[in-house]
């Protein structure tokens, strides 16, 4: 019993079921009334484990710790997310196997992700959110991220090999301030995070279509995330709705990372010269740039649609 007891006590909601009861089992006790103290406490455990598959676990642990009791009501916090998605979907549920290689997918990216210290905030069809930072801040939580894409990207091109498809995700990253808490009414909440820094992580995932590139973050997690990280900027990306322009880049791996692969390392060194004369010598000097780059690297399909895009009215103008 005092065993059971200390896992509610600790909130470990991820005790497996079968553990415990074949614990209980083995302490039964010849008193009725401590088999009856057992039931219950096996049963609390039980209710613990179904909260914890519906509902973050770090925010019952937050809420339960704190003594609180849950009302409506948002706080601002520094927050770092991240959105997910499957890239070219209707075509994947085309596929008789495709819900199942959907789940395997999102159990294997949960465990990275929680691994890395994120809560998932929330599942739609072929998409996730997760952040670092609500409801208690986090050390580093931008290299926690980054560090996630690596192992979430490694684990992307093993599902690949495995079931000979070529599934592709789409990652955006950004962070900054929210308000995060609770949002609904006075008999049911839900823990939510609002404000520009969702919108932001949310279009550049979705912008990635548009480049032909799996993972975009703002300048703030370039800055943030710090020397071992490694990236390519992909200008200027006007939101509508948000006042300055978004300075975005593609990531391209950690150091010493597989992710980072030699032809990858090598982009990254010219890219960063076309950069340069985007931001310093103008459009038509960067494009020309750019042209030269493509000329060398035609095997770099996603830098076809950057030139299209930089080209295009669309270029810092509002993606709608």
């Amino acid at each position: 019993i005092g065993t059971s007891l200390k896992g509610v006590s600790n909130m470990d909601f991820l005790l497996e079921t079968s553990n415990a009861a074949s614990l209980a089992e083995s302490k039964k006790s010849g008193i009725t009334e401590l088999n009856q103290l057992q039931g219950e406490t096996e049963y609390m455990a039980d209710v613990l484990r179904a909260m914890g598959k519906f509902l973050p676990v770090p925010i019952v642990k937050h809420v339960l710790k704190a003594n609180l009791q849950p009302q409506v009501g948002v706080r601002k916090m520094d927050a770092t997310l991240l959105f997910l998605s499957i890239a070219d979907l209707p075509t994947l549920l085309e596929n008789h196997d495709s819900h199942a290689m959907i789940f395997e997918m999102f159990e294997e990216f949960s465990r990275i992700l929680t691994t890395h210290g994120a809560v998932i905030g929330s599942y739609s069809v072929g998409k996730m959110m997760c952040y670092w930072g609500c409801p208690d801040p986090i050390d580093d939580p931008v290299e926690r991220a980054c560090g996630a894409v690596d192992d979430i990207v490694i684990a992307m091109d093993d599902m690949n090999r495995r079931r000979s498809v070529q599934m592709k995700i789409q990652i955006g990253i950004h962070c900054g301030q929210v308000h995060c808490g609770n949002i609904g009414s006075s008999t049911t909440l839900s823990f939510t995070l609002i404000g520009h820094t969702v919108d932001i992580a949310s279009r550049l995932e979705s912008v990635n279509r548009k480049l032909g590139t799996t993972v975009l973050v703002s300048d703030e997690v370039r800055k943030k995330a710090g020397a071992r990280f490694n990236w390519r900027c992909l200008g200027l990306l006007t939101i509508h709705g948000i006042t300055t322009p978004i300075r975005m880049h593609e990531y391209m791996g950690m150091t010493g990372s597989i992710t980072l692969t030699g032809m990858k390392q090598t982009v990254v060194s010219q890219y960063a010269d076309i950069d340069k004369h985007l931001l310093a010598s103008g459009k038509d000097v960067g494009i020309a740039v750019l042209e030269e780059y493509i000329t060398e690297n035609s095997e770099d399909a996603s830098v076809f649609k950057y030139l299209e895009f930089i080209m295009s009215k669309k270029y810092q103008t509002a993606i709608h």
